[in-house]
């Protein structure tokens, strides 16, 4: 009987401290800071007047400032199933410019393709979904101004 009691003590010692070591892993692992910021990203679905959110870790540590990383990572498109792109994939950005709190974002002629017309959204309803996007993301920023080949993509009347 004796026997018996020192094993099952030995087995509730190894139990207790398989479970004290899991619990202080996991716990370590929960308060360790993650690499990167938690962005969001609002896509148009290919359902009309839907829209899709997705969220995903980046980096903060770059060779580019926050706000043109995650412009970056927006033209790359969404990575949920039965999302649309804002604007079409030819679409390049040559150049972005924050000075105080507005940001001027200059967009390729691409911006515009006829081809892609009718699976993209209309153009002046993508760009504000543009402004949102980065808005949500960047609240310091409280105005958004879009130039096309270094023109006003469109001017509010």
């Amino acid at each position: 009987m004796k026997f018996y009691i020192k094993k099952l003590n030995k087995i509730s010692l190894v139990f207790f401290c398989i479970i004290c070591a899991s619990l202080i892993l996991s716990l370590t692992m929960f308060l360790v800071k993650k690499n990167g910021a938690r962005r969001v990203f609002v896509f148009p679905s290919v359902e009309k007047g839907v829209y899709i959110v997705e969220t995903r870790r980046l980096q903060t540590k770059t060779s580019k400032p926050n706000v043109e990383y995650y412009i970056d990572e927006l033209m790359l498109g969404p990575q949920t199933e039965r999302c649309r792109f804002i604007f079409p994939k030819k679409t390049k950005i040559l150049s972005i410019i924050q000075k105080n709190k507005v940001l001027y974002v200059d967009f390729s002629k691409d911006i515009v393709n006829p081809e892609e017309e009718s699976k993209l959204l209309p153009g002046k309803q993508a760009m504000e979904l543009f402004k949102t996007n980065i808005k949500k993301n960047f609240p310091r920023i409280s105005r958004i101004e879009i130039f096309v080949e270094g023109n006003p993509a469109y001017e509010i009347r």
